[in-house]
């Protein structure tokens, strides 16, 4: 009887243990997904004119930041149309005449803490002049933070050195660091 109970016991513990780390592996790999369509979309930008399209055009301009709210809680989506984030490759490929897109992202560090997730990342983008039609890759590195809300994982804040290629088009200084 005392072995039933053993056994028993160590099959719910095991259990617990397997359900535990797979939900903390969901977690982690649907995170990684918000993070990758969320930069995917910032930086992609098939036309290099959009910048000037939508910004005279509160419709246009309202619609665009809203696409992005899905991947943002609230407070996230604020500070994401408030500081500009949204402007800042859209400018870019407008001043530059370049087509932008995001090639690569690599998490180089995943923490969870609590209802939290903290990822450190590195992204490749790639632009093609319009002109020239010449390539040019840069990369991007930041820190990114998601937390639940309404039972869904969203990014609530930003943190990220602007690549270079931006940095360049924009009369940005070195290692510029963007934040929402």
């Amino acid at each position: 009887m005392r072995a039933l109970y053993s056994i028993f016991f160590s099959v719910v513990f095991l259990s617990a243990i397997v359900l535990g780390c797979s939900a903390s592996v969901d977690s982690k790999s649907i995170a990684k997904e918000v993070v990758t369509q969320y930069k995917g979309q910032l930086y992609n930008i098939t036309d290099y004119n959009k910048f000037d399209v939508i910004v005279g055009q509160n419709e246009k301009l309202t619609s665009y930041i809203e696409d992005f709210k899905d991947y943002m809680t609230e407070k996230g989506h604020e500070r994401f149309g408030a500081n500009r984030i949204w402007a800042t490759p859209l400018q870019a490929c407008n001043k530059g005449k370049f087509f932008l897109k995001m090639t690569n992202i690599e998490f180089n560090t995943i923490k969870e803490e609590d209802d939290k997730i903290i990822m450190e990342y590195t992204l490749i983008l790639d632009a093609v002049n319009v002109e020239t039609g010449s390539n040019t890759t840069s990369d991007e590195t930041g820190e990114i933070i998601l937390i639940k809300e309404n039972n869904a994982w969203k990014i609530d804040h930003n943190r990220f050195e602007v690549a270079d290629l931006i940095e360049q088009e924009l009369g940005m200084k070195k290692g510029a660091v963007i934040k929402f």
